[in-house]
């Protein structure tokens, strides 16, 4: 009995000693105080910091009044230590394991807000092309 108590004191003092991995997500933008929704949820306005559990792509919607929309996918890659077989060594580490990912928005001015309807459909037209322009495929050069 006393051999069974000390065994499970020592489990319980070795399973407080292993370290885990603390994934952070820090969000900022330009201008500041944008509403930030990651994978459909609201998070905060930015700078804004959110944990993450896993590795991959997330799709990150960033708005504010007065500046267009602004949507995109980012992956976060694992760094080295936290690809298998490492990163059962890197929890294993005694304490507390960080992972920061920083993630930097650039808002544009909202169009309709500093241009009469005339300058507004010239500049969506031309966002148009441009946008058309960089979708369609490169031609190699012959």
């Amino acid at each position: 009995m006393k051999h069974t108590r000390t065994l499970f004191t020592l489990a319980l003092v070795g399973f407080t000693l292993i370290g885990c991995v603390q994934r952070r997500m820090y969000i900022t933008s330009e201008p500041t105080g944008a509403r930030v929704t990651v994978n459909d949820v609201e998070v905060g306005t930015t700078p804004v910091e959110v944990d993450f559990t896993f590795y991959g792509d997330y799709d990150i919607l960033v708005v504010k009044e007065g500046c267009e929309p602004l949507r995109e996918i980012r992956p976060v890659k694992a760094p080295v230590w936290q690809i298998p077989p490492f990163d059962l060594a890197a929890e294993a580490v005694p304490g507390r394991t960080r992972h920061e990912v920083k993630l930097h928005f650039i808002l544009q001015p909202a169009l309709e807000s500093s241009q009469n309807k005339d300058e507004f459909e010239a500049a969506l037209i031309e966002r148009a092309k441009s946008a058309s322009q960089q979708a369609a495929p490169q031609q190699p050069d012959r």
